[in-house]
């Protein structure tokens, strides 16, 4: 199998930057680098080191789960933590009535309709993803945290 049968990408983010994650079909654990999508199998192709020769490294792929699969937005929260499509942001709202600072969680997901990732919740609806920078922090993600999204 070869690394370039097919890379997949929704958008490139600032820094031109493709980066994916998704967790692995035999160990359970989180992966990130390339995705490679071949014959309905998906992959991550891991990144390897620069000081290897081009025509002499192999490609470490992990076949991963595809509901799993999440693109680098290309942004990072409060903390500095790269953020994902699903992930599941805890982000800081303020009534403007009382003052009163509140938070609600929201998922990252991609909106066609725009080409741009927003952060969604059932109660405030979409918002742009760029807010998160300064007043969003990544809890979870809908893999492994979906307890998160409960209504309130």
């Amino acid at each position: 199998m070869k690394c370039m049968n097919k890379i997949v990408t929704k958008w490139r983010n600032k820094d031109n930057e493709y980066k994916f994650r998704g967790k692995g079909i035999a160990s359970n654990e989180w992966y990130y680098g390339d995705l490679i999508i071949d014959e309905g199998r998906y992959y991550i192709c891991l990144q390897v080191n620069d000081h290897i020769k081009r025509d002499d490294y192999e490609v470490y792929m992990i076949e991963v789960i595809p509901e799993t699969v999440g693109q680098y937005t290309g942004l990072k929260d409060k903390n500095g933590k790269e953020i994902y499509s699903e992930d599941i942001i805890k982000y800081t709202l303020q009534n403007h009535k009382t003052n009163e600072i509140y938070y609600e969680n929201f998922i990252v997901m991609w909106k066609e309709e725009t080409a741009s990732y927003v952060i969604k919740n059932n109660i405030k609806g979409t918002l742009c993803v760029d807010y998160v920078k300064t007043a969003g922090e990544v809890i979870g993600n809908t893999t492994d945290n979906l307890e998160l999204l409960k209504e309130e």
